[in-house]
């Protein structure tokens, strides 16, 4: 009896805590933030809440001599960066730089998100870039080699193996380095590869780089630079869950940047029908969110699921069943 009331009164307090921010557990750990509209300013900085310590803005790097290579255009969101790959031989005339800084090193606890939308008019070079900090320990996405499908090395060896992108399209590409569980590289939304053969290390010593937004800057002249748009480039000090990935990259699917995801949103903690109440006609939607996420979110595109992280451990899964009936139970 006496833990079962310790469980009500936990699962009250975790309404009164999510009821106001759907989403403020987002915001954590987040250090960069660059949704290049019309700019190359680092938005985390002055966001309440993030983990941003630098004012991380970037800027065009051009060719001299070149016409350039890259600009502004009309992004997923707003606006993004248009660059035209190695267009007639040249792959230096156009890319973003952002100062390295300890928000660009991760190499401390070798724990890093970093999530971006990614769309591939055509391919003309190998690796072609869309982030890179640098090879070896350090991390990097990018063209899989000749194929037409992307990868991610971050402290660890290519996951690779992804389904082609579809030109022309935007797609969603997260990965996660962390030192307890290898790498992780999400598509749209989905996980698809991961490595844990071995730890993940960022070795922060191993170059003197700056972290390149459309380019690789430990490749010399050619920096394979991107050819295509990219949009909402962020960073995290942590790995991100699942229902986290999934969250993004429903937003975006529904118009929603990653500062509109961010943005506190009124919710109630197991509302899963989203109708603004926390009761049995949530049972059906609940079990939905934890068998099917995808259908959970055609379904309910309106409601976060986070708000269904009943146990407050970062995901939302089959763990959550006892505390959403202990708190259903005590209204």
């Amino acid at each position: 009896m006496i833990m079962n009331k310790k469980l009500i009164v936990m699962a009250g307090l975790m309404i009164g805590l999510t009821a106001s921010y759907a989403n403020a557990d987002l915001i954590d750990g987040l250090r960069n933030y660059w949704n290049f509209d019309d700019n190359l300013v680092d938005q985390a900085h002055g966001m309440e809440g993030s983990a941003s310590t630098v004012q991380d803005d970037g800027e065009f790097r051009l060719d001299p001599i070149l016409e350039p290579g890259i600009d502004f255009g009309t992004g997923k969101f707003g606006g993004d960066i248009e660059q035209n790959g190695s267009a007639e031989g040249f792959q230096s005339d156009g890319y973003v730089e952002i100062f390295r800084s300890d928000d660009t090193l991760f190499g401390t606890n070798s724990v890093l998100t970093t999530s971006m939308w990614v769309r591939a008019d055509g391919f003309d070079t190998g690796w072609q870039t869309i982030v890179s900090h640098g090879e070896g320990s350090q991390y990097r996405f990018a063209r899989a080699g000749s194929e037409s499908g992307l990868s991610y090395a971050g402290g660890h060896t290519d996951i690779s193996g992804l389904p082609d992108v579809t030109l022309g399209t935007w797609h969603h590409l997260l990965g996660i380095t962390d030192a307890a569980n290898g790498t992780r590289l999400y598509f749209d939304g989905v996980l698809a590869g991961e490595n844990t053969a071995d730890a993940a290390v960022l070795n922060d010593d191993q170059n003197t780089l700056g972290l390149w937004i459309g380019a690789n800057p430990d490749t010399g002249f050619n920096n394979r630079e991107w050819l295509g748009g990219i949009d909402d480039v962020a960073q995290w000090e942590r790995a991100l869950s699942d229902a986290e990935v999934l969250q993004i990259y429903n937003g975006g699917v529904n118009g929603q940047s990653l500062a509109e995801v961010l943005v506190a949103t009124p919710g109630v903690a197991g509302d899963a029908n989203g109708d603004g109440n926390f009761d049995f006609g949530d049972i059906e939607a609940f079990f939905l969110a934890l068998t099917d996420a995808a259908a959970y979110a055609a379904a309910y595109p309106d409601v976060a699921i986070s708000l269904l992280d009943m146990n407050a451990d970062g995901n939302t899964d089959f763990g959550d069943i006892d505390a959403f009936f202990v708190a259903l139970t005590a209204g």
